[in-house]
């Protein structure tokens, strides 16, 4: 797979993601079709690990994505809870990704 880079100048959007009771601030930058290409997630007051963790993930996500990786391949892959929520706010960012244009 040949990576898909992101245009200089591309839309982007900020939302709030909760996950296990904390706020997460979830960056996301979109190709010119709508596409999301890169994820950025910001933990704010969780664990400096947590924050470290997710940033990480956010990288991960965002390679995969320009690499053809379709959001909805991550959202299925999470491990879930038996109730179908996803472990992680990595799991919760796909599953948010997976649904938003």
């Amino acid at each position: 797979m040949i990576r898909e880079r992101l245009p200089n100048r591309r839309k982007s959007a900020e939302t709030t993601v909760e996950h296990a009771g904390q706020a997460y601030v979830v960056g996301i930058g979109y190709y010119d079709d709508g596409r999301p290409g890169e994820v950025f997630i910001n933990g704010g007051k969780t664990p400096e690990a947590v924050h470290q963790y997710a940033a990480d993930a956010a990288v991960i996500l965002s390679i995969g994505l320009q690499h053809g990786i379709p959001a909805e391949a991550f959202a299925r892959s999470m491990p879930r809870h038996d109730d179908g929520t996803p472990y992680t706010i990595v799991g919760a960012v796909a599953d948010m990704l997976a649904v938003k244009p």
